[in-house]
């Protein structure tokens, strides 16, 4: 009974960690995969660059909006799942389902080109094992990916 409350625990702490709607609630109005748009100078450039924002938050939106409802679907249904688990012995690990990284933290802020480039994601590397660290590599990508400060790569683009 206490392994299948513990593995009931690492199954909610899972879908938490797996859809991450916090992370997605911050981000809901952040362009859909952070495309920039290097349109013509002039009227019509400033026109295009304006259609291409609002369609690439719109997009990203409507995405995030559909994985934090189906995140609540799985969070409430993980919950309703507990006498399943207080009743047989399940033995999930933590480590075990979440080897495959995060969806709602990939697409909070998904792609960054120059770290993209340069960097290397050490959660999807198999000798690392960073669990439960996304919001301090989180905020590195936030400082290595400013536009308005200088940073490691823009120094790395001149």
């Amino acid at each position: 009974m206490k392994k299948g409350i513990q593995s009931w625990k690492n199954l909610i702490h899972f879908v938490r960690y797996f859809f991450s709607i916090k992370g997605l609630l911050r981000t809901l109005f952040v362009p859909w995969h952070r495309d920039e748009y290097n349109a013509d100078p002039g009227i019509w450039g400033f026109f295009e660059k304006v259609g291409f924002s609002i369609m690439t938050r719109v997009i990203g939106l409507v995405i995030r909006t559909i994985t934090i409802f189906i995140g609540y679907i799985s969070l409430f249904l993980a919950y309703l799942s507990f006498p399943l688990f207080a009743l047989l012995p399940i033995n999930i690990r933590f480590e075990d389902i979440v080897k495959n990284g995060s969806l709602g933290r990939e697409w909070a802020y998904p792609l960054t080109f120059n770290l993209d480039r340069h960097g290397r994601d050490m959660r999807k590397m198999p000798e690392y094992l960073v669990i439960d660290h996304d919001y301090a590599i989180e905020q590195i990508e936030r400082t290595l990916s400013r536009k308005t400060q200088q940073n490691v790569l823009q120094l790395l683009q001149n």
